[in-house]
């Protein structure tokens, strides 16, 4: 996987009030993203801890 590529990954909230953090990696190649600190993604249902990894096109929605 590679690091985070500027122009293929978004990473924010569409609310300046939510918790929730979106990442989208619109890119052909996986990606790995840093989100510092541990989160639980809402799709998985898994414990995240410092960094994201996105396949190819994913998305991840991640809580504090």
């Amino acid at each position: 996987m590679s690091t985070l590529s500027r122009r293929s990954v978004l990473a924010g909230s569409a609310d300046p009030d939510s918790e929730a953090l979106f990442v989208l990696d619109h890119g052909s190649e996986p990606v790995t993203v840093e989100v510092p600190g541990t989160h639980h993604a809402l799709l998985t249902g898994t414990a995240v801890t410092d960094r994201v990894a996105l396949g190819r096109y994913d998305v991840a929605v991640l809580l504090p």
